[in-house]
């Protein structure tokens, strides 16, 4: 997993805090070879990371 990812998800775990308790830890949903997450509305998320829209 690259820093940018790692970056995402301590970010998203932050904003989304009950996320892991009512589903699963985000990071479960990354599938490094697609460099995507499996769960659309994650992914919408980390493509607007990527693009600089939230990044810190």
């Amino acid at each position: 997993m690259n820093h940018l990812t790692r970056q995402f998800i301590d970010q998203y775990d932050r904003e989304h805090p009950d996320f892991a308790s009512h589903y699963c830890p985000v990071a479960d949903l990354y599938d490094a070879d697609l460099d995507m997450f499996h769960i659309e509305e994650v992914q919408d998320e980390y493509e607007e990371f990527k693009q600089g829209g939230d990044c810190e």
